[in-house]
């Protein structure tokens, strides 16, 4: 039976301002807890939403915040494409990640850019240059010690925020997709008969 890619990272980072986008986007800066995580929430490569790799909905996407950001672990189906995705992250060609916002999101014109100050977070996208300095990702196989020194700084923002979530909402914990979808095959499986 194959197993499923896992990949974590951190998504967004408060009061940071990024650089001006590729196509003539302004910089762009999220204020501390402004993303609201109250609708489904779906994990995209390139912000291209034709194709899911995890979201909330199916159970194999967790996503929170702290006072520092907003983090997020993701288990992935093997697929051709997410195979390849695991691999472009593995190698360092896919680090970054990127956050798209419901059109309730409200935006404030500062000197610097744009500035996020509240709206609902619809997707989470794989993306080689994002626009939100200090995001990254990793598959969790990768050694802390071969990643870049910018990826292991996010890495232990990730595993500090990851602590104090799991011990606050221990009693809300629940099995990824997979799981249950495997232990409801297992369950179906015909019992075997009683050796004699």
């Amino acid at each position: 039976m194959t197993e499923s890619f896992v990949v974590e990272g951190l998504a967004c980072t408060w009061n940071r301002w990024g650089s001006p986008g590729a196509k003539g986007e302004p910089a762009l800066s999220f204020q501390a807890g402004s993303i609201a995580l109250d609708r489904p929430i779906a994990l995209h490569l390139w912000h291209d939403s034709s194709k899911s790799f995890a979201s909330t909905r199916e159970g194999s996407l967790e996503v929170w915040q702290d006072s520092s950001g907003l983090y997020f672990r993701a288990e992935m189906f093997p697929t051709r494409k997410s195979l390849w995705i695991v691999n472009q992250i593995r190698g360092g060609n896919l680090r970054g990640v990127s956050v798209g916002m419901a059109d309730n999101c409200r935006v404030v014109d500062r000197d610097q850019g744009e500035e996020v100050v509240s709206g609902s977070l619809r997707e989470i996208s794989f993306a080689p240059n994002p626009r939100q300095p200090g995001t990254s990702c990793w598959s969790i196989d990768e050694l802390s010690h071969e990643l870049p020194v910018d990826v292991i700084a996010a890495k232990r923002r990730f595993l500090a925020s990851s602590q104090s979530v799991l011990s606050i909402n221990a009693h809300a914990a629940r099995p990824p997709a997979s799981v249950l979808a495997k232990v409801d095959a297992l369950l179906a499986l015909p019992r075997p008969a009683a050796a004699s």
